[in-house]
């Protein structure tokens, strides 16, 4: 059976199964989650793309705008390698990105929690009874007839990725506490590709350590892992729809 490799297309394919078997009422509630979980998912590609375009604009044009200064004047005492604001600024708005883009993608679990549970038959009343606590481990924890089971292995495995736990630890660690690194990583006068300037510090979440990585390797390896996760948890509903 043919399995879509896209968040888009296997969306896609699996409301079209779905729109022969719900009233027009119930198919638009979950045509809109659809397309809140497909927005919140390019918001992030944008804002992954502008990580590294941030840097790539800034560097290479002269901008005098009263916004840049006032910028400046934020970075007036910001601690770096370079005393170039024009830098500085680059750092900024890549950081800025660097955060929605988390943010974003992050979101898109809860969404998709929505989506597994409004068009699983037995967990149906669970959207109405429950709303406000439906996320992707109360989903899970539903999940117990034989033919559910493997979509609930594909949830897990999403859950239990190093990829989703890394991005849920960032997004819930950096609304307290600064981790892009100023001090510790490549110049942005040397560094090629400036994609790769930023780095996340090491920290802690619920006692667990994260290593240090480069926001390149969050937004392009994270990012597609996590990714073709989502398709094969939509393939797997789409599979059920079929059988």
């Amino acid at each position: 059976m043919e399995q879509e490799n896209s968040i888009h297309k296997s969306l896609i394919v699996l409301l079209q199964i779905l729109k022969n078997t719900f009233c027009k009422e119930e198919y638009i509630v979950l045509n809109k989650f659809a397309i809140s979980f497909l927005w919140k998912f390019y918001l992030s590609e944008y804002h992954r793309e502008e990580i590294s375009d941030a840097f790539i604009r800034e560097l290479s044009c002269s901008k005098q705008t009263e916004y840049i200064e006032s910028l400046k004047g934020i970075f007036s005492d910001f601690s770096k390698k370079s005393d170039n604001s024009e830098y500085r600024i680059a750092f900024f708005k890549s950081e800025a990105h660097l955060i929605a883009f988390a943010q974003n993608l992050h979101s898109t679990a809860d969404i998709c929690a929505y989506l597994i549970t409004y068009c699983t038959p037995n967990l149906k009343e669970l959207y109405f009874e429950n709303k406000s606590r439906i996320n992707l481990y109360f989903v899970k924890d539903q999940l117990n007839d034989p033919e559910t089971h493997d979509l609930k292995e594909k949830i897990m495995t999403l859950l239990d990725s190093k990829e989703f736990q890394y991005l849920s630890a960032f997004v819930n660690t950096i609304k307290h506490k600064e981790m892009i690194s100023t001090n510790d990583f490549v110049s942005f006068e040397t560094q090629p590709d400036p994609s790769r300037s930023l780095k996340i510090e090491s920290f802690l979440y619920k006692k667990k350590q994260y290593e240090s990585i480069f926001s390149s390797e969050l937004s392009e390896k994270y990012f597609t892992s996590l990714q073709e996760l989502y398709c094969a948890i939509f393939n797997e509903l789409k599979n059920m729809q079929e059988n």
